[in-house]
């Protein structure tokens, strides 16, 4: 005599003759990254050319006024006085210097213009290297050859 399902002995063994319903997970979406247009791109890097331009002129100022004190210091030593007498030569010798460090600023904001993206660059001079690799393996070297007459 067979018993129906729901007076089963083994209450496992009913519950394996069901169907399992498996549920499929949605996949995430990757979220995609803008890409910056020309404009957006040159506007990041005249800002960070700036940036490096402005932090020149800073170390400029810095290293002319802490010329300036140097000479002004070894004037007072000389005399009590002596720092007026210089002070026309000291003030021109941290000008000097003024001009010579500032001169780099410009130099480092056209440097962020023109260089562009480094990363690429160098990820490209990688490329090439490792395709020159690839080549020099794949072409066996040869001896030169040699006129022996």
């Amino acid at each position: 005599m067979e018993r129906p399902l729901d007076q089963s002995p083994q209450p496992a063994v009913a519950l394996q003759l069901t169907p399992e319903v498996e549920e499929k997970k949605k996949k995430k979406k990757k979220k995609k990254k803008k890409k910056e247009g020309f404009f957006g791109k040159a506007v990041g890097r005249l800002v960070l050319g700036s940036a490096d331009a402005m932090a020149q002129m800073g170390e400029a100022f810095s290293s002319a006024a802490e010329k300036y004190r140097r000479k002004h210091e070894k004037s007072r030593e000389k005399k009590p006085a002596g720092w007026r007498s210089d002070i026309g030569s000291n003030v021109a010798s941290a000008a000097s210097k003024l001009i010579k460090e500032s001169a780099k600023a410009p130099v480092k904001l056209v440097e962020a213009l023109v260089d562009g993206d480094k990363k690429k660059k160098k990820k490209k001079k990688q490329q090439a290297e490792a395709a020159e690799a690839e080549m020099a393996v794949l072409l066996p070297t040869t001896a030169p050859l040699v006129d022996k007459t």
